[in-house]
């Protein structure tokens, strides 16, 4: 992304704010001096229920039309909680998943499942339905 941005001579952005905000600064602290041991194994869950705007298949939200989107609302919200955790215990080094559409509100991907080992050796899970 950076590559292509500076080819085209345009800026880019990118929405990780969480990683400069005070209480994930803290936690991050709180990790590297290991203030809870050491961490082995972290857990994340996300669940959405489909709204009505997603099943209106005229007028979908840009987030679920992977065209625009890239995805669904994994790539959309659930970035968010492994950038956090990528700078809270190290880069993710490695990640295997599965993704599909159950519902079939829209055609993007509607449950997402993965699991991802860091640098560091702790191992994640995650598991994403929307």
């Amino acid at each position: 992304m950076v590559a292509a941005c500076k080819e085209a001579g345009v800026p880019l952005f990118v929405a990780y704010y969480r990683r400069a905000q005070e209480r994930f600064l803290k936690i991050k602290e709180l990790l590297d001096q290991k203030a809870i041991g050491d961490v082995r194994l972290v857990s994340s869950t996300q669940y959405q229920k489909a709204g009505d705007d997603v099943k209106d298949l005229d007028h979908l939200p840009w987030q679920v039309q992977p065209e625009i989107a890239g995805g669904g609302l994994f790539f959309d919200l659930a970035s968010h909680t492994l950038d956090i955790l990528d700078f809270l215990l190290g880069p993710i080094q490695g990640a295997k998943g599965f993704s599909s559409n159950q519902a079939g509100y829209y055609d993007a991907e509607d449950i997402v499942t993965g699991t991802y080992q860091f640098q560091s050796s702790v191992h994640g899970v995650g598991k994403h339905g929307f």
